[in-house]
């Protein structure tokens, strides 16, 4: 089927054909064969919300604008609700319901005021109208899970969707998903326990096809040696070279927060993969803490500004304290937290810092990283206390954005959706309570 075949068929404009066109003719020679069209329909059928309001947006967008204005949502909404009419059998939308409705689609969608709907507000109104989502899980179009993270209620009872906050909720799914986490390596990885309750990594070296699929250019490279090449000694040797890291472009925001900070020296101190950046820029120069083996997902400094804690993803995740002008890593923590550290936070005096974990209990772990005095004026008797963790529990049950200390360093907040809990901390154990008095329930509180 070509492009006036489609435009017969199905009585659409050029431009219709050329987006359909656009999506179903895979191999672009200018015709819809039957494999195409089928697998086109599964696109349509299967794919994410997300992928099909990207579509009908890009559909109605008629001048390419990148936006759409009040009048092609005008004809959006009339061939929507002459449809969807049709389909239950009603009579035809009015010229004034179409007004009426698309005047109040416009002031939801237009999210910003100034009488254009982008993509990214056309999508986010798509999964956060309730009027909408019921109308697309009715008729199919929508599945449960195409309607993302209920981050609390919204205005006029919809559902609060935050773009920023399902990234960092995919983190945590990610993190749960031990074959990604494998896939990363070449390693077919899962996470067991030991003896003393202790959890470590199982691995097991990926082959064949398997291998294959998680590091092809493996076998790229073994496949361009030419044929008659035969190594001597000298090339059998591993060069006597090395590469050093210069420096480091980008940095880990899509799926992070308050991640980015002053040094004490005014330095730039932030993230990205898994190293620890220190950033001048005076001189555009940087400097690089490599204690992680993983990708780092979140970043605290202590009130001085000298200190600075990151946390990685993984099984079993480390908690770094290290130095913003020597680099140099002073403690590091391991257990009890699993499956990566979300959040991470710095006492007032900045001598203990909180983190959370991103196993299913949000566990919460306390730390001393650095001795504390023996005495002071206000307690000249008081013991040493020796660094190590201090307590852990069970966190709150949503997932957690954000935590603190209070002024004094007794308790820690933990922010969540939905949910503020407050803990308190003594003789290992941390017990928390949540937060109340609310006149209605919060939605998402990321800090």
């Amino acid at each position: 089927m070509d492009k006036e075949d489609l435009q017969e068929l199905f009585k659409s404009s050029a431009r219709e054909a050329d987006i359909i066109f656009e999506h179903f003719d895979e191999d672009g020679d200018g015709v819809i064969d039957q494999y195409e069209f089928t697998t086109g329909l599964a696109f349509l059928s299967h794919g994410s919300l997300t992928e099909k309001a990207e579509l009908i947006f890009n559909l109605y967008d008629f001048d390419k604008s990148k936006y759409i204005s009040r009048d092609e949502l005008t004809i959006l909404m009339t061939n929507s609700l002459t449809a969807l009419r049709a389909l239950a059998k009603g009579p035809a939308p009015s010229l004034t319901e179409i007004e009426s409705k698309t005047k109040e689609v416009f002031k939801k969608a237009d999210l910003d005021g100034n009488e254009k709907i982008t993509l990214d507000e056309f999508t986010s109104f798509v999964r956060r109208d309730k009027e909408v989502l019921q109308c697309l899980l009715g008729y199919g179009v929508a599945k449960t899970e195409d309607l993302g993270e209920d981050l609390g209620a919204g205005e006029e009872g919809d559902v609060l969707y935050d773009s920023d906050l399902e990234n960092e909720m995919g983190v945590r799914e990610s993190a749960n998903d031990s074959k990604k986490a494998g896939a990363k390596y070449g390693m077919d990885f899962e996470v067991g326990e030991d003896e003393d309750g202790g959890l470590f990594a199982k691995e097991q070296e990926l082959s064949g096809d398997q291998f294959m699929a998680v590091k092809p250019w493996k076998g790229t490279v073994d496949n361009m040696v030419p044929s008659r090449y035969v190594p001597t000694r000298s090339e059998r040797e591993r060069p006597d070279a090395s590469l050093d890291l210069e420096y480091i472009y980008g940095y880990r925001c899509h799926d992070a927060r308050n991640n980015l900070r002053y040094t004490s020296d005014g330095k730039i101190v932030y993230h990205a993969a898994g190293v620890g950046v220190v950033l001048s820029h005076n001189t555009n120069t940087q400097q690089f803490m490599l204690e992680h083996d993983d990708d780092i997902l979140c970043l605290a400094t202590d009130p001085s500004g000298q200190y600075c804690a990151t946390g990685q993803v993984g099984p079993k995740p480390w908690l770094c304290i290290w130095d913003t002008s020597t680099m140099e890593c002073l403690a590091r923590y391991r257990s009890p937290l699993v499956k990566g550290i979300k959040c991470v936070a710095f006492s007032g005096d900045g001598d203990k810092v909180v983190a959370s974990g991103m196993d299913d209990a949000h566990t919460l772990a306390v730390f001393r990283w650095r001795a504390a005095p023996k005495s002071s004026a206000a307690n000249p008797k008081a013991e040493q206390e020796k660094p190590g963790l201090l307590a852990t529990g069970k966190g709150p049950r949503a997932p957690v954005w954000s935590l603190g200390f209070s002024t004094d360093g007794s308790q820690i907040v933990a922010t969540c959706t939905r949910e503020l809990s407050f803990y308190t901390y003594a003789n290992g154990v941390l017990e928390g309570r949540r937060g109340s008095g609310w006149k209605q329930p919060p939605g998402a509180i990321p800090c």
